[in-house]
């Protein structure tokens, strides 16, 4: 648990250090979108949190069925409030980004990368919610495995697409590594099953 989470902060700081490369403005931009984005992962994850104690009751109950059930149930709410958190980040995020900066500078380059905060909390319920499951279910070494995967993704992708891209890049390659945490724990769902029941 403690490798996934020291890896999951290491993806975050190069992805502010590399912000602050491009130019301060970018570092402001971005820190500004992280801001209204940790909005919405809180709001997702606190279903990660209810699954997460919901699955350790059904594995200490040997209720397979009991884990499908509590998984699919949290898991649509947290979408439910995901897309309603995207919604109101597309009908509000202009005016909250000048409430939150009032450089021009940085509220015009915030406002250009803003749809990446409109998808991120939809990509996100996956990985938020399966590692509310697998950390339930006491699955640390599957967590830990493709957690360094997804950062593997995470900087294969910012190599790339961020040359050519820049910050769009930089954004891109964040929401590739929540695609990639869900993928991957979403493939060792069989194996959870297998193991627990």
């Amino acid at each position: 648990i403690m490798v996934r989470s020291v890896a999951a902060v290491f993806v975050f700081v190069l992805f502010t250090a590399k912000s602050a490369e491009v130019s301060d403005v970018n570092l402001a931009a971005n820190t500004v979108l992280m801001n209204i984005m940790g909005v919405g992962t809180h709001l997702i994850d606190g279903f990660a949190h209810s699954a997460e104690g919901l699955a350790g009751q059904a594995v200490g109950a040997k209720s397979r069925r009991g884990l499908r059930g509590y998984s699919v149930l949290s898991s649509q709410w947290a979408l439910i409030v995901g897309l309603i958190f995207a919604l109101l980040t597309w009908l509000l995020g202009p005016p909250l980004i000048e409430a939150l900066n009032v450089n021009r500078e940085i509220q015009e380059t915030a406002r250009a990368y803003l749809w990446w905060i409109i998808v991120a909390p939809v990509l996100g319920v996956g990985c938020y919610q399966l590692d509310g499951i697998f950390s339930g279910a006491t699955q640390s070494k599957d967590l830990r495995n493709m957690m360094l995967i997804s950062v593997l993704v995470f900087l294969i992708s910012w190599q790339y697409i961020t040359e050519s891209f820049g910050n769009h890049g930089l954004w891109a390659s964040l929401m590739l590594f929540l695609v990639a945490r869900a993928l991957t724990l979403l493939a060792r769902v069989p194996a959870l099953m297998r193991e627990r029941f």
